[in-house]
């Protein structure tokens, strides 16, 4: 009986120190699962806040991009609205145009018709008058004043 108890008592002590080498392992995992939740915890609450600061970030990009379509809408309905005055002023300014050169065809025309009436009207007074200088002429007994001109040339 001593040797089976002392066989026992020797399993004992073989299982006990597994026993506790099993307690050390255990406890050494649980401090490992215990820094690694910790770790997890640690991670989570930053990709959370990373998370938050990307929603954060998500809507004033949101808020920035709804602002620049109304500026850009606005730009585009002014642009509209000069292109059509300029279109207004350009179609005025050619009816303008197309007026004046009309105008200044007629008044040629006119200038040219009053040129001609007149240019016989001159050459007609200028007749006259050369007649008179000639006649004056004769009648003061002068020479034609032409003839002294004539020799000159």
């Amino acid at each position: 009986m001593a040797s089976i108890r002392a066989h026992t008592e020797q399993h004992f002590a073989i299982h006990n120190s597994a026993i506790d080498a099993n307690k050390a392992k255990i406890l050494h995992c649980g401090q490992v699962i215990e820094k690694l939740w910790g770790s997890a915890k640690l991670t989570q609450q930053r990709l959370e806040s990373v998370s938050s600061g990307g929603s954060l970030q998500y809507q004033q990009l949101q808020e920035r991009l709804e602002s620049i379509n109304k500026q850009q809408t606005r730009w585009r309905a002014t642009v509209e609205e000069t292109v059509k005055g300029i279109t207004a002023d350009m179609q005025l300014i050619q009816t303008h145009s197309r007026a004046m050169e009309a105008a200044i065809g007629s008044n040629k025309a006119e200038a040219r018709r009053l040129v001609s009436e007149h240019e016989g009207e001159v050459r007609q007074q200028c007749d006259t008058l050369g007649r008179a200088i000639h006649s004056l002429a004769e009648t003061l007994n002068l020479t034609s004043p032409l003839v002294g001109l004539q020799s000159r040339q």
